[in-house]
């Protein structure tokens, strides 16, 4: 027990392993981010980090934002951790700054504004043990693994904290067997990631568009649709269509206003505002849905002013195909129209305020 626990210490407690955890990994990706944070950070202007998942990464470009903002001395930084949830994202902020002084303004992505339009069950939703590894200490002994509803989830969520070999045990074997590789590879990654990502230029494919018939509404042909795209358009209009199962409305409300409002919370009692936008649903929600509507957890934090939540409606009109290049994300047109809406509200707000 004597040595598990110095090695535990000097392997985990220390940060040491995740500093060379594969940048290809759920971990990885996360450290990753973290770079980007350390070299975008720019002391001499007012940084404004915007998080989400891949939909941020895909649709938001910090080099695009910074163009339109550089007379203002704004810095805008994204960090798109693909696959990632609000519940990562609080626990993501506090490892970059955990003092709560690097950052003028927190942007938060929101896949929907209604709690009804959830389809994935975020309480339990397993990969966060994955993406949380590297954020957790002894501290979260008590908040992080009760926020699993699911007994089998709240037990691993512990032993991700007390017992992070048993996680990462794998990827250490390899590191252990190929040292010299994977720092090669480690310094690579992290010196470049942070330029790569700035630089992305988006996808330039487009879906084309479709006419949509019946009810619920589908589409009367596919043509012009990719093979492999089929499979995933006919979930989107699965879910659309609300023909797919939904978690209970009670535990998406209650998961939306934990999380987001931890966030708000943390940065609040700082002075510093937190925005939510709506990241565009989908290719064909703008006729599917019509226009977003505002309502649920999100509404409610809203309301309370724990955070302010960008005008949804400029965001929905991006939800139209030609915007996306597959039922998520958005393509470089799409990139390019989102990036000016929230580069211009951010802008906006600063007019009218002392700090963005």
């Amino acid at each position: 027990m004597a040595l598990y626990g110095a090695f535990d210490y000097l392997v985990f407690r220390t940060g040491y392993y995740f500093k060379y955890v594969e940048p290809e990994s759920i971990a990885g990706s996360v450290q990753l981010n973290r770079t980007v944070v350390d070299q975008r950070l720019d002391p001499n202007r007012s940084n404004i980090i915007v998080v989400g998942d891949s939909q941020v990464g895909e649709g938001f470009s910090a080099k695009l934002a910074n163009e339109i903002a550089k007379d203002k001395r704004l810095n805008f930084i994204g960090c798109g951790i693909s696959g990632s949830t609000p519940r990562v994202w609080r626990y993501f902020l506090r490892e970059v700054d955990p003092e709560r002084k690097k950052f003028k303004a927190i942007i938060l992505m929101a896949n929907a504004i209604s709690d009804e339009d959830i389809v994935e069950d975020f309480e339990n939703y397993k990969l966060d043990l994955n993406y949380c590894l590297p954020l957790l200490t002894w501290s979260d002994w008590q908040t992080f693994p009760p926020s699993f509803p699911n007994p089998a989830l709240r037990e691993r969520a512990r032993r991700s904290i007390a017992f992070p070999l048993a996680f990462a045990q794998n990827d250490l074997k390899a590191l252990l067997l190929h040292p010299i590789l994977r720092t090669r590879k480690v310094t690579l990654w992290q010196s470049g990631y942070p330029t790569w990502i700035y630089d992305y230029p988006a996808r330039p494919e487009s879906l084309p568009s479709l006419i949509l018939e019946g009810s619920p509404a589908q589409p009367r042909t596919w043509a012009g649709v990719p093979d492999s795209l089929r499979p995933q358009l006919a979930g989107y209009f699965a879910q659309a269509a609300a023909n797919y199962p939904h978690p209970p409305l009670a535990s998406v409300s209650a998961y939306r206003k934990k999380w987001y409002g931890d966030i708000a919370r943390d940065y609040l009692a700082a002075g510093i505002p937190v925005y939510v936008f709506l990241m565009p649903r989908g290719p064909y929600h703008a006729e599917l849905k019509g226009p977003p509507v505002l309502t649920g957890a999100l509404a409610e934090l809203a309301t309370k002013g724990s955070i302010h939540f960008l005008p949804p409606e400029p965001f929905g009109r991006l939800e139209v195909a030609g915007n996306f290049f597959d039922q998520l994300h958005l393509n470089s047109i799409g990139r390019a129209k989102l990036t000016n809406l929230l580069a211009r509200e951010i802008l906006e707000r600063g007019n009218n305020s002392t700090t963005p």
